[in-house]
């Protein structure tokens, strides 16, 4: 019988004696060809039988990803674990010179002397002081008086945080009845031009009243 059939070798390993075997099976192995001698042998064989030459073995390359898997996935924890214990001790280092630190010293609040409140008959001597102190109670008031009394539409033009009233003048500075006056606001007239207008408001801080109220063509 030739050793050689349909491409497969028949090896038998024991001294070239046939093993003996139920229901006629034979064994079939892959061939390769020796690099050295050039005749077929095993797959399997790790040295030439012919020649005696090694049979270099295939890499498996599945194994060499899951290598390079774990590798890289221990640098990665590790590298998480290390990140994780400079935290943990810089955060310790950081409480424990918070509690070793001196307290701070507490400045001492110094309370700044208060001015004395000027008295409403003192106030009464300057009108600047008057119109100051009563400008509050009047500023409503007189803008509703004013409003009231043009016949046709009215817009005013001050800003927000601009006064309506930018003089003023005594009534009566014994009772404290004074005069504010202003020309922030255009009335428009029977054409519908607006016409910038000048306003007076008399009022009395003690009752806190309007006592009049005028509107007339013009600018301050």
């Amino acid at each position: 019988m030739p050793e050689a059939q349909h491409g497969l070798l028949r090896q038998w390993p024991y001294h070239g004696h046939r093993p003996r075997m139920g229901n006629n099976q034979e064994f079939a192995m892959a061939l390769i060809k020796c690099k050295e001698c050039g005749k077929d042998i095993s797959t399997k064989a790790k040295i030439c039988p012919n020649c005696g030459a090694p049979v270099p073995t295939k890499v498996n390359p599945t194994g060499i990803i899951k290598s390079l898997f774990r590798i890289i996935f221990g640098i990665v924890a590790g590298s998480l674990l290390l990140m994780f214990l400079f935290a943990k001790l810089a955060n310790n280092n950081r409480e424990s010179d918070q509690q070793t630190a001196a307290p701070p010293k507490q400045e001492q609040k110094t309370e700044q002397p208060t001015q004395p409140k000027i008295s409403d008959a003192e106030c009464m001597k300057d009108i600047q002081c008057w119109s100051e102190r009563t400008l509050y109670d009047a500023s409503l008031p007189c803008v509703r008086a004013i409003e009231r009394m043009p016949n046709f539409s009215h817009r005013w033009t001050d800003g927000f945080l601009e006064p309506k009233f930018s003089r003023i003048r005594w009534i009566d500075q014994s009772t404290g009845k004074i005069t504010f006056i202003g020309d922030k606001i255009e009335v428009q007239n029977q054409f519908g031009a607006y016409q910038g207008f000048i306003y007076e408001c008399d009022f009395d801080p003690t009752s806190k009243k309007v006592l009049d109220a005028r509107l007339f063509p013009g600018r301050i």
